[in-house]
């Protein structure tokens, strides 16, 4: 379905009430229903009280995350979340999981090494690398995007997540997405713990890090990690005591 310039937040004619904390958003039934199964029931007057009132209260949930997916809802993308800087080593000797990456996210190093020589110019896959990794960001629209019924949001988080991870695989926010996909998800939903696996596999020497291995140890990630090797009749990782 291809994006409806329909101006939500002026509530033009809108017959719909989304409210989120104390964020409210007047919408479209035509607009939100056919994208989302759950819209498209609770709406139904005959059995859902939000169909008769006309409001649906999605209560306990991130409200930056429901403002991206009903952005999402009308058109068919939702955007980058700029509030912070990056954590490169470049611009950050603080963090504690550091990392230098190329421009086409090829030649990484994980370390205490000396600031990186970085371009910050856009790549191949449209991601700056002066930008905000937004990794968990997009793990949490994908948990929402579950949770709504909206498989089409789901497959664009993926693909967002799988662009950003080849670039800031090394950066703290990486390691709070993959906490945030292994604990939001269903063990059989492997749209992004895939996506988190791949990232960890292609780059064995995350494993090396106290960090990561923190991180690996008291999630699913670990037996994910192990079935791949064995899959794939990769030889596990031995590079330090585990």
């Amino acid at each position: 379905m291809s994006s409806l310039e329909v101006p939500y937040e002026a509530g033009s004619d809108s017959d719909l009430t989304i409210t989120c904390g104390k964020d409210e958003y007047k919408v479209h039934k035509a607009v939100v229903c056919p994208r989302s199964r759950f819209f498209q029931v609770a709406c139904n007057g005959l059995f859902f009280k939000e169909g008769r009132t006309g409001v649906v209260a999605l209560d306990g949930d991130d409200p930056m995350s429901v403002k991206l997916m009903i952005h999402y809802l009308y058109h068919s993308d939702y955007p980058r979340q700029p509030e912070a800087k990056p954590l490169l080593l470049a611009d950050s000797q603080t963090s504690n999981f550091t990392f230098c990456v190329s421009p086409n996210g090829t030649d990484l190093t994980i370390g205490n090494t000396s600031p990186c020589r970085i371009k910050k110019t856009p790549t191949k896959n449209n991601v700056s690398l002066d930008q905000q990794p937004n990794l968990t960001v997009h793990a949490r629209v994908y948990a929402l995007a579950e949770k709504y019924g909206i498989e089409a949001l789901k497959a664009l988080a993926v693909q967002k997540f799988k662009r950003e991870a080849v670039l800031y695989w090394g950066s703290d926010d990486f390691l709070r997405a993959i906490e945030e996909v292994y604990t939001s998800t269903v063990d059989h939903d492997r749209g992004l713990r895939d996506q988190v696996v791949a990232a960890i596999t292609a780059r064995p020497s995350l494993l090396d890090r106290d960090q990561m291995r923190n991180v690996v140890k008291k999630l699913d990630l670990c037996w994910d990690l192990v079935m791949h090797y064995r899959m794939s009749n990769m030889p596990l990782p031995r590079r330090g005591p585990y």
